[in-house]
């Protein structure tokens, strides 16, 4: 009786089931992060944002977020797992990342054009000014609004907005569950591997 030992088939097959493995666990950290989005006790949205959306739940509006959530395979063994920034203005530059912003936070310094934004968005909502005469953003805003609130003017003493953060990505890759998770994709592969040795 003979055995023939063949490590390069052990090595295939570890390879090809860490591969899947490892894709597997980018989709289940991907999961881990859309549940982040509808259950985290994040700060609630201001109240201009939650006048526009008709909600005061950060991070859902047109799922624009939720959707840009991806998983893909980088080399083999490592997969990306969160949101491309891939957008690109007119002049071929890439747009702010507003993933970023709200992920991490972002302090807005108001400047005067913000600031008569403010101001005849008030004047529109409050019946002072017909909202036909809004153009531009104002006027977006104002559709958005959809008569659902009054917006107040900026104070003097309001030199920034800031939009807090919501960490819904590093939350979830913090978490020591969703890591023990991930290693044990890893070790359920490497153990098959074994199994499937000559």
């Amino acid at each position: 009786m003979a055995m023939i030992l063949d490590a390069g088939r052990f090595d295939r097959a570890q390879r090809s089931l860490m591969r899947t493995a490892t894709y597997r666990a980018g989709k289940y950290v991907e999961s881990r992060i859309r549940i982040q989005i509808k259950k985290a006790p994040y700060t609630p949205n201001a109240s201009l944002t939650t006048a526009i959306k008709g909600s005061t739940k950060p991070l859902v509006d047109h799922a624009d977020i939720w959707k840009a959530i991806t998983t893909s395979r980088v080399d083999p063994n490592t997969v990306f797992v969160g949101v491309l920034n891939t957008a690109l203005g007119p002049d071929g530059k890439r747009l702010v990342n507003i993933t970023a912003v709200i992920h991490d936070g972002f302090a807005i310094p108001v400047t005067k054009k913000m600031r008569g934004l403010f101001h005849v968005l008030w004047l529109a909502t409050t019946g002072k000014m017909d909202p036909a005469q809004l153009t531009g953003r104002a006027a977006e805003i104002y559709s958005r609004l959809n008569g659902r609130a009054v917006i107040q003017r900026l104070k003097p003493s309001t030199t920034t907005i800031v939009i807090p953060k919501r960490p819904f990505i590093r939350d979830v890759f913090e978490d020591q569950a969703v890591r023990a998770a991930v290693m044990k994709y890893w070790e359920d592969a490497y153990d098959r591997a074994v199994r499937a040795r000559p």
